[in-house]
């Protein structure tokens, strides 16, 4: 019930990727509205979404203006939408849900649960028998060099903020290797975020 009347995120943390360090800063607004903002090297990389349009900045691709989103790229921007939990009220969402058995990992039994979405997009929900706070999430990319491969996400270290329950540390991998750690330093439940946050900037 708390989630359902969760209306905007902010979290900061440190992702850890390639002998890097990289703070971020994460904001996730309702309906489906998301932007990643990062400064690293004197150099600011931005992508965001504001549940139509996706954009990014990327200057370690020679871009530093922010550039429209299309194709494949945009739909694993779209696939990536986690914050309305489109487990909860999944009937309402246009969503359905399967239980496709048990799987175990590292010596921990795992529920499996196959959510597909109305996008017909396909992910996984990992669940440890016993212990509902260590969770798997688990879908194909779309995009990029890793397209078409698995990727996973380990959802661990959960401290209670407010009256949720937030995971501190992410271990992501794609096809079983570890491909960065997120280490989140603090979360901000419902800060008030302009929705022009999440548009294509204008000049």
């Amino acid at each position: 019930e708390n989630w359902k009347k969760l209306k905007s995120l902010k979290s900061s943390a440190k992702i850890s990727q390639q002998g890097m360090v990289i703070p971020v800063v994460l904001l996730q607004k309702l309906p489906n509205k998301q932007r990643i903002d990062s400064d690293f090297q004197g150099q600011k990389f931005v992508q965001a979404y504001n549940g139509k349009e996706g954009w990014i900045i990327n200057p370690f691709l020679q871009s530093t203006e922010a550039t429209m989103l299309a194709g494949d790229d945009l739909k694993e921007l779209e696939d990536q939408m986690t914050f309305n939990n489109p487990l909860i009220d999944y009937k309402k969402k246009g969503n359905t849900v399967e239980f496709e058995g048990t799987e175990t990992i590292e010596g921990t039994e795992y529920d499996i649960v196959k959510l597909t979405r109305k996008t017909g997009s396909v992910h996984y929900y990992l669940f440890a028998k016993g212990d509902t706070l260590k969770v798997i999430l688990r879908r194909t990319v779309l995009s990029g060099p890793m397209k078409g491969q698995t990727g996973e996400t380990y959802l661990s270290d959960y401290r209670s903020v407010g009256d949720l329950m937030m995971p501190f540390f992410v271990l992501n991998k794609v096809q079983g290797q570890t491909v960065n750690e997120v280490k989140v330093e603090n979360w901000e439940i419902d800060p008030e975020i302009e929705d022009s946050r999440f548009d294509f900037p204008t000049k």
